[in-house]
């Protein structure tokens, strides 16, 4: 591509001067070094990038050296954003002709989770990237986490680095219309009244369709009036703080931050209400296009190697989650296991059926199950490390749950036959909390994830028992075995949204 035109095109996007001043700050810093991981950058490179006036930068592909762009292979990190969620009716197949991931490349690999942050892909990088693939590479991979960013992620862009040495690393920086407040006190803006309460004490509505209507409009148009001297901040995507997380991930593993175009008086943010979706949350499909020529600016700017090299994971994960799929491969259970939908949800989960209903008597057949609730799970840690085991399963809040608590036990059998036992102190039992982890002002039902204890290379056996009788039975939705120090970086529920 043409530079002079490229730079022309990326200069006409409006950028808010918070972005300017924090690459001033990075850009006069002297220490603009990354790890070893094969970018070699000189003291005029820089590890990010602003769609202004892109820097000179050694990392550049050289036109003959690079792989074209019909094969350039795309991965996609985020949240519902990058799912694609707020548009349409959700389908797969809906999401492929305007999603931005699929726009880069209908071939392009999107592993954004619904109501997730980095915590999850941090976690189980290489189960996700590899994908019983030893050799799956990508070329370009784009990471959405920007209000998420503090959680992890920096572990989850240093493995991917630590994987793909060559890799264009794109950071986003996007923001939505609910980050607007208005000031209440003038410029000081120390108290502020979110966009919606604003909407909504004039008498208008902003949700169903509201970013569309007219009056909704005339609001933020100002005139004559009290209106005109209203003054709207930016919240979230001028947070200097969360900001400079993003940049300094991208400063650390040799990345591009690519800001979304936005308004220089977020007043003005009606200009761009075309870009997001009718819960003015979410991107619409001009949303999701305005994404992708922001990617693909610095992809045809930059240019990706044809001979990209590929470097082992130097963390071990191996994840499941059936969650969405009901796919349990890779572990096998007792046979009164079942996977199924949860009643008027589109979610799978593991639970444990009655004896009596297999024809057992309570002491007969497997031995173990002497009660309904009672049940089994066989995993196999291939390594020859001792790794932590970490199990997800549906909670309900407020107190008292639906859900019963369930003790957990577990026996690993190693290959010489050798058994390692744990769950079985009774002062000191592995009991999963069938409680939510979180507070949230009504009823909430979502997994939990807790950490049950090691199991030692080879097969281990997970047996639970139902401590008590309740409305629903133990759920169980999925699994993590990997390294102390990965498991630490989970947060303690799965991502994918709440369900009723």
């Amino acid at each position: 591509m043409n530079t002079t035109k490229l730079k022309h095109k990326l200069t006409t996007k409006a950028i808010p001067i918070i972005f300017l001043l924090l690459a001033s700050i990075y850009i006069t810093l002297d220490t603009l070094h990354t790890p070893n991981n094969g970018r070699h950058l000189t003291s005029t490179s820089h590890t990010f990038h602003l769609p202004t006036n892109p820097p000179d930068d050694d990392t550049i592909i050289p036109l003959p050296l690079r792989l074209p762009p019909d094969q350039i292979r795309y991965a996609t990190f985020g949240t519902s954003h990058t799912w694609g969620a707020g548009y349409g009716t959700g389908s797969l197949a809906e999401r492929k002709t305007y999603v931005y991931p699929w726009l880069l490349s209908p071939n392009a690999t999107n592993f954004a989770i619904r109501a997730g942050g980095p915590n999850y892909p941090a976690t189980c990088t290489s189960t996700m990237m590899m994908g019983g693939e030893e050799e799956a590479v990508w070329d370009v991979v784009v990471f959405e986490f920007f209000m998420r960013a503090q959680d992890v992620l920096a572990t989850l862009a240093r493995r991917v680095r630590e994987r793909f040495p060559d890799a264009l690393l794109i950071f986003l920086l996007n923001w939505n219309p609910k980050m607007i407040h208005r000031c209440l006190d003038g410029e000081e803006c120390t108290e502020t009244q979110g966009v919606f309460d604003y909407v909504e004490e004039r008498g208008l509505d902003l949700h169903n369709g509201g970013i569309h209507d007219e009056k909704v409009h005339a609001l933020f148009r100002g005139g004559e009036g009290e209106e005109d001297n209203e003054t709207f901040r930016f919240g979230q995507f001028a947070d200097v703080d969360k900001l400079k997380v993003v940049f300094d991930v991208a400063k650390d593993v040799g990345g591009y931050v690519a800001p979304m175009p936005s308004p220089d008086n977020p007043r003005d943010w009606l200009n761009y209400a075309h870009m997001f979706a009718t819960d003015i949350h979410h991107f619409s499909p001009d949303g999701h296009r305005e994404i992708h020529d922001r990617v693909q600016s610095i992809v045809d700017w930059h240019g990706v190697p044809l001979h990209p090299r590929i470097q082992p994971f130097q963390e071990f994960d191996y994840c499941m989650n059936w969650f969405e799929s009901g796919d349990t491969t890779g572990i096998s259970y007792s046979s009164n296991g079942v996977v199924e939908k949860m009643p008027r949800t589109a979610k799978y989960t593991l639970s444990f059926g009655d004896v009596a209903g297999l024809g057992w008597d309570g002491e007969k057949g497997d031995g173990w199950i002497k009660k309904k609730g009672d049940g089994w799970i066989r995993v196999e840690n291939p390594t020859d490390r001792v790794l932590v085991l970490y199990l997800g399963y549906m909670t309900t809040g407020p107190k008292p749950s639906l859900y019963p608590a369930t003790q957990v036990f577990i026996e690993s059998i190693d290959s010489d036959g050798s058994v390692h036992s744990s769950g079985y102190d009774k002062e000191n039992p592995i009991v999963l909390d069938p409680n939510t982890s979180i507070e949230w002002p009504g009823a909430v039902h979502i997994s939990r994830i807790e950490n049950v204890g090691v199991i030692h290379p080879g097969y281990s056996f997970v047996r639970f028992s139902q401590l008590e009788e309740t409305e629903r039975p133990f759920r169980l939705v999925s699994l993590m075995i990997t390294t102390e120090e990965l498991g630490a970086q989970m947060d303690n529920h799965l991502p994918g949204g709440t369900e009723n």
